[in-house]
C-alpha cells in the first residue's frame, strides 16, 4: 500500500497534525493515526479516496472506533 504510506497518510497528517476527536474537546494533542471518516469495509476506492480525519492513537483505537469496523449483519 504504498500510495497510503507514503502519499495519502503523510499528507492527511501535515494538513491536519492535530487529533480531530482531541481538538473538539478542547485538548491539544498530536495525531498518529490517520482515520476513514466512512469505514471501507475493504472497497479499495473507498479506502484511497476519503474522506479522512486525523486521531490519536487512543482515538483511532477507541470503542466508537471498533464499533465502526465490525461486521454488518
Amino acid at each position: 500500500m504504498p500510495v497510503w504510506r507514503k502519499g495519502i497518510r503523510p499528507a492527511q497528517l501535515a494538513a491536519e497534525p492535530l487529533c480531530r476527536r482531541c481538538k473538539a474537546a478542547g485538548l491539544t494533542v498530536l495525531a498518529t493515526e490517520v482515520n476513514h471518516v466512512v469505514p471501507h469495509r475493504g472497497d479499495w476506492q473507498k479506502f484511497i479516496a476519503g474522506p479522512f480525519e486525523s486521531l490519536c492513537k487512543p482515538c483511532h483505537s477507541g470503542p466508537a472506533q471498533r464499533d465502526d469496523h465490525r461486521p454488518r449483519r
